[in-house]
């Protein structure tokens, strides 16, 4: 405990490392600013030219669950809105209380995307039966032919099975969390900075002979591992509650116990979970990526002979891993696991002899596989290494 204590202080608790935490936040918080900028640039830029925008107004009062009544009540105020904009007799510059948004431009738009969204929703279970019904054509297709194409579309009529969205709602702030990548950057610039110069400052000092002398090596090894470990587990998670907080605070914090799939960008989710149980799975995705790049850069530290080179060979090792993932199979790549969107979105498997295993959960064990072996490699160069040495 002593030896963690330590460790924690000398590379955890520094000066330097904590004024970049808090600086690498506002930078986050400057990001997340810029982004909803853009957002409502490319999506709202003509209603943002007649004045301040009140999105939530109309889905506010005809969101929620999914009825007759609250559909042909879509139906009614989308008629009654054409009519005034193919009329052309509205003010585009002062707002009226007449409009959930204040103008008749930005309501007619706001209830024509409303009335296209639950449409969707409301014949999703329509879509789901009929990719089963495809699935079972296939199974009978390929029954006797190809076992693996008959087990994959097994799964899919499984997966797939008794899903339904009873309640429409906007998800502006899961969408755009779910989508957000740039802390994950941040968050491996700490990673390098706090521990490439892990084991080469004792090297430079020659304390790592004393600590061989003692037999301490595997001691200080699993003492600095457990420090790394906590370093990111944190570093997640206040990133991770931050930027939710900050969709939230803009958006709500409402239906987090709608399934994940009500969502327009996971309509084909394989995963049948609640929104809330997709914070978790990204959550923990983005936790199994940096574990990754920690072990990368603990074991470039086991080689390298400076600070300086250390952190610079694992600056250049973890972007062309960053590169490198754009250019092979996204299953193959524990950097992907950064971004939910781009892992669940829609069914895709790998193939096993003839089992088919869905793709996230595939890179989620190699992603674990890889880091386990690096993290043994790690041990190997160290505490394995200098117990003999001692010997």
């Amino acid at each position: 405990m002593k030896l963690f204590i330590y460790e924690l202080k000398k590379n955890v608790f520094r000066v330097s490392l904590l004024i970049l935490f808090g600086a690498f936040l506002l930078l986050d918080l400057y990001k997340l600013f810029e982004n909803l900028k853009v957002t409502y640039r490319t999506d709202y830029n003509e209603l943002m030219q007649t004045g301040q925008i009140d999105k939530n107004g109309i889905y506010e009062e005809f969101g929620g669950e999914i009825t007759p009544e609250s559909i042909q009540k879509i139906l009614d105020y989308h008629a009654y809105m054409n009519g005034i904009i193919s009329g052309g007799d509205y003010d585009t510059k002062n707002p009226s209380d007449e409009f959930y948004t204040g103008y008749a431009f930005s309501d007619w738009t706001d209830i024509t995307r409303l009335e296209e969204s639950v449409r969707d929703v409301y014949l999703y279970p329509n879509d789901i039966l009929a990719l089963r019904q495809r699935a079972d054509e296939c199974i009978e297709f390929y029954t006797g032919k190809n076992n693996y194409e008959r087990n994959k579309n097994l799964l899919i009529k499984s997966l797939y099975y008794g899903r339904n969205i009873p309640v429409y709602d906007a998800y502006e702030e899961y969408s755009l969390y779910f989508d957000y990548e740039f802390s994950s950057l941040l968050i491996i610039l700490m990673i390098i900075f706090a521990f490439a110069p892990t084991f080469v400052k004792e090297k430079s000092t020659g304390s790592d002979r004393i600590i061989n002398s003692c037999r301490r090596s595997g001691a200080v090894f699993w003492a600095k591992h457990c420090t790394m470990y906590l370093f990111i587990f944190a570093a997640a998670l206040i990133f991770s509650l931050f930027d939710l907080i900050f969709y939230g605070l803009l958006y709500g914090f409402d239906s987090a116990e709608q399934p994940l799939y009500a969502m327009a960008d996971f309509r084909y989710t394989p995963f049948a979970v609640t929104i809330g149980g997709g914070l978790l799975l990204s959550f923990f995705g983005k936790l199994a990526a940096y574990l990754f790049v920690g072990e990368v850069v603990m074991l470039i530290s086991t080689v390298g002979k400076n600070t300086g080179g250390c952190v610079a060979g694992s600056l250049a090792v973890i972007m062309g891993l960053i590169l490198l993932s754009e250019h092979i199979p996204s299953c193959l790549s524990p950097i992907n696991l950064v971004n939910l969107k781009n892992q669940i979105s829609e069914f895709s498997a790998v193939r096993i002899f003839d089992i088919p295993v869905p793709s996230p959960i595939f890179t989620f064990a190699l992603t674990l596989l890889i880091t386990a072996a690096l993290h043994i490699l790690c041990y190997i160069r160290t505490a394995k290494k200098a117990r003999r040495a001692a010997a």
